[in-house]
């Protein structure tokens, strides 16, 4: 629960205790992964060239694309950082000729994911708390790729779920109650 206190500048006029269902009706419903990531994908093959892999990433204008075997299972991330050392590869090592998109992914098991019924916060400290830049989740179901979120999908809802409250304290209480959330509902899993 959230506690406002009483500002002249606030539209709640007395100290308030906001629930989390007054929360929700202020702001409506908090997000899951499911409702905001992007479902419509670049998904690619480890046996793809690195050459056609660099073009499609070019073309849809993102930086890594999820990366499934022939049954559809989620087997790593493959990024503009791969298509460089595939590069440097063939310039400074001498390999040959086609590379392969399989050769150059970061593999499933070191690669974060997230599940699509994630908390919205869940997928923020994902990002935030992560030891490497990461730019974009892959989200799974049973082991096969159903979206990916991004950052840009982070801060476009940070604002949506946001607008409708009037002051920046505010907000970050408000934000603070749904990693409260996040804290509670992992903590039943």
């Amino acid at each position: 629960m959230l506690k406002i206190p009483k500002d002249k500048n606030n539209p709640i006029k007395k100290s308030h205790t906001i629930t989390t269902t007054e929360s929700q009706h202020m702001m409506g419903k908090v997000p899951h992964v499911r409702d905001i990531m992007t479902k419509r994908l670049l998904i690619l093959t480890p046996d793809m060239t690195i050459r056609d892999a660099a073009k499609k990433l070019k073309k849809k204008h993102v930086f890594s694309a999820p990366v499934v075997d022939s049954d559809g299972n989620f087997v790593g991330m493959f990024s503009q950082q791969g298509c460089m050392v595939g590069l440097m590869d063939v310039i400074y090592n001498e390999v040959p000729l086609p590379l392969n998109v399989g050769d150059y992914l970061e593999p499933e098991k070191n690669t974060l994911t997230i599940t699509e019924d994630a908390p919205f916060m869940t997928a923020v400290s994902k990002f935030v708390e992560s030891n490497q830049l990461i730019l974009s989740l892959p989200v799974l179901r049973d082991g096969k790729v159903v979206g990916i979120i991004a950052r840009k999908d982070i801060i476009r809802t940070f604002f949506e779920i946001t607008a409708k409250i009037p002051d920046a304290k505010q907000v970050i209480l408000y934000i603070s109650a749904l990693d409260k959330g996040r804290q509670e509902s992992e903590k039943l899993r």
